[in-house]
């Protein structure tokens, strides 16, 4: 466990698939009906058992209109990762994600990891019986390769895979400064040879 490392989670979605109760979920480990949701992003500190990591969930209320697209992009410039929510319930929120996508490689510094999640699988069987045109796990699977990211399905009504979408992206997030930590070693190595190499050349 390193709890000196801490990765900022940003959360993305249209408004309503869920992303303040995902938090909720998270932070508090219950469910409360009828979240209200504000347009300053609501930041919480949770440090997760399993990875050891310390993160900030930064939850966006999920902006769609025109008007709200530069702070939107803005919003993401010191994430590390996303954890990028759609309502398997309503399509729609599904058919977005690609602007959400825009959005975010537009905002980030960085090209980011993404977790792309289909939240409220608690509802989508009774809404496919009343005739409403659900997203499929198969259908969120797809666009997650398509867009080279992660995918899960969760409920934060029954809790189901809240936890394990923040471990599995915070690992990718560790697995990846690992990999740059390692990196940015080797070009110095590689840098101090050459001097060393010159070094010496030089006094022959």
């Amino acid at each position: 466990k390193d709890p000196d490392r801490v990765h900022r989670i940003y959360m993305a979605g249209d408004a309503a698939v869920g992303k303040t109760s995902f938090v909720f979920r998270i932070c508090k480990g219950k469910f409360v009906p009828n979240l209200s949701s504000t347009l300053d992003a609501k930041k919480r500190n949770k440090q997760t058992e399993k990875t050891g990591y310390a993160i900030i969930l930064n939850n966006h209320t999920g902006l769609v209109p025109t008007r709200f697209r530069a702070m939107t992009r803005t919003y993401f410039r010191r994430a590390d990762g996303v954890l990028l929510l759609y309502d398997v319930t309503y399509e729609r929120s599904f058919l977005n994600v690609r602007d959400w996508i825009n959005d975010i490689a537009d905002g980030a510094a960085k090209k980011l990891p993404i977790m792309l999640v289909g939240n409220k699988t608690d509802l989508r069987d009774e809404m496919e019986k009343q005739g409403r045109r659900v997203v499929k796990y198969e259908d969120g699977l797809r666009l997650s390769k398509e867009i080279d990211a992660l995918f899960i399905e969760t409920s934060a009504k029954d809790g189901n895979n809240i936890t394990e979408a923040v471990i599995e992206l915070t690992r990718l997030l560790r697995t990846n400064q690992d990999l740059e930590v390692k990196s940015v070693g080797m070009q110095i190595h590689n840098m101090s040879a050459k001097k060393n190499s010159s070094s010496c050349c030089s006094r022959q």
